[in-house]
């Protein structure tokens, strides 16, 4: 037996794979901005963000103007590329492309989107909270504030970058887990499943408290107050 021949399936499902994701991606570059700010990140993304955050904090005062959420402590823009669409597309295409009857396939791509849409809405709210904690802690001026709010955008990457990755590596890997269990195989819980599933149980939100915990404190010792007398 070949290469070719002993690695087909593997070699299938990635280009599957690949046309598929790039097929999703055609389409969603098909729908306008202006559709997407006002329709569907408006009703299907913010307009539930906003009630989470009300819901958690009852004087939030967390408004929906299409794409933005507007508060007197923050503002988020959900804008294309941050709606969640390519993990989303990513882990269709994967299912899509999956070796399997099209009953689980329905339930895999159902339980795909679910999954994302959940986790998004939570990212969205761990990232509301974490600027509103750099906008209501108190500073002695307004040069400083600057400072803070600006540090809060790389804090927010790091935020992403802490829990997006993982989530789509501990959704493989939960997927590996169950083939493995199935086929009677022990298979050790990875660090990256465990890692997922803490953020996924209110972890990125204790995440965003802490970078911006950190982030202040970074600011208070680079710009140290001085105090007169």
């Amino acid at each position: 037996m070949s290469a070719m021949q002993r690695y087909r399936p593997q070699l299938s499902f990635l280009l599957l794979l690949v046309l598929w994701y790039g097929a999703l991606d055609w389409v969603y570059r098909q729908v306008s901005d202006q559709l997407l700010a006002d329709r569907i990140y408006r009703w299907g993304i913010n307009e539930v963000a906003a009630d989470i955050i009300n819901a958690l904090h009852s004087d939030a005062q967390v408004s929906v103007d299409a794409h933005r959420l507007v508060s007197p402590r923050a503002t988020l823009e959900v804008v294309r590329g941050c709606g969640g669409s390519g993990l989303l597309f990513l882990l269709v295409a994967a299912v899509l492309a999956f070796s399997a009857s099209w009953r689980r396939k329905l339930v895999g791509l159902a339980a795909a989107t679910a999954a994302v849409y959940v986790l998004n809405e939570l990212r969205i709210v761990a990232l509301y909270l974490l600027y509103t904690v750099l906008g209501a802690w108190p500073q002695p001026d307004w040069r400083r504030r600057i400072v803070v709010m600006l540090a809060g955008m790389p804090g927010a990457l790091l935020a992403l970058a802490l829990t997006a990755p993982f989530l789509l590596a501990g959704k493989f890997e939960m997927l590996l887990q169950e083939r493995a269990s199935a086929a009677g195989v022990p298979r050790a819980e990875p660090a990256i499943l465990r890692w997922m599933l803490f953020t996924e149980g209110g972890g990125r939100w204790l995440l965003a408290i802490v970078l911006a915990l950190i982030i202040i404190a970074v600011v208070d010792i680079m710009m140290p107050v001085r105090r007169v007398g």
